[in-house]
């Protein structure tokens, strides 16, 4: 089972009360909705991490610092990255998407409106992507080796 790391907004801020909850647990069930179509069209193959799920509504338990550097740490141990359609929007979505193209990521804008045979062919292009990576590093690793 292959990794996929869901990146879009999080956090929403209000320009007269500051904090806004409603639109955060908006941007929270688009990546829930995301990470679970994906599940389904891809049949299990693929199992989604969503940052969004796992910190949900602990702001202010610890510092904001804390939960962005778990969140990259578990982009590092994914596969691949898939971005909401939105992901333009946020500072935190934009720092992921260069910390997977720093580590050689695959990575895929998801939108709602795909049809479920886009979003296979989207991860099918991720297989190929990651399975000429791994027939590179065999090859580097038998001339190593040698």
């Amino acid at each position: 089972m292959k990794l996929a790391y869901i990146a879009g907004p999080f956090r929403a801020k209000d320009k007269t009360h500051g904090y806004n909850y409603y639109e955060q647990q908006k941007n929270i069930e688009a990546a829930r909705d995301a990470g679970l179509r994906i599940c389904q069209v891809m049949r299990g193959e693929w199992y989604c991490f969503i940052p969004h799920m796992n910190t949900s509504h602990f702001q202010g338990a610890m510092p904001d610092q804390f939960w962005l550097d778990g969140d990259l740490e578990a982009l590092r141990r994914c596969d691949a990255l898939v971005l909401l359609s939105t992901w333009w929007r946020s500072v935190g979505s934009r720092m992921e998407k260069q910390c997977a193209q720093k580590l050689n990521k695959p990575t895929m804008v998801y939108d709602p409106t795909m049809s479920d045979g886009a979003i296979r062919l989207g991860f099918k292009a991720i297989e190929y992507r990651l399975g000429r990576q791994q027939w590179w590093l065999k090859r580097f690793w038998r001339k190593v080796a040698s």
